[in-house]
């Protein structure tokens, strides 16, 4: 005898309801614990806030004057904005420091500091 061939083809509404509930209780429980570090929060939280906007801007400013020839020694402010996100570490006031001289080693500068 044949079996009668399922009109059900994937997972039920009832168990696709139950791992929605519980993955949206996971998400607010890593919001709520991990105190907005969790990672899409604070990117989300980052861009609208403009910090990440600001500090684009002034990475594409060193960017510019790190690629100019003409500059061989370069001064730059620190970053006005650190996002959690993208700012990991700078440059130092020390133009000895691993950080600048590797930095200027690369682009053909003498020295390179942040003031």
């Amino acid at each position: 005898k044949k079996r009668p061939r399922s009109t059900n083809s994937g997972i039920s509404a009832g168990v696709f309801g139950i791992f929605t509930v519980c993955a949206a209780m996971c998400l607010a429980c890593s919001v709520l614990f991990c105190h907005g570090t969790l990672t899409s929060v604070a990117a989300l939280s980052e861009l609208r806030s403009g910090e990440v906007q600001r500090y684009y801007a002034q990475a594409e400013d060193r960017q510019r004057i790190l690629e100019n020839p003409e500059i061989p020694d370069c001064a730059f402010e620190p970053f006005a904005v650190q996002p959690y996100i993208l700012y990991f570490t700078d440059m130092t006031e020390d133009p000895a420091s691993y950080e600048n001289e590797d930095t200027a080693n690369f682009y053909g500068k003498n020295s390179i500091v942040v003031k």
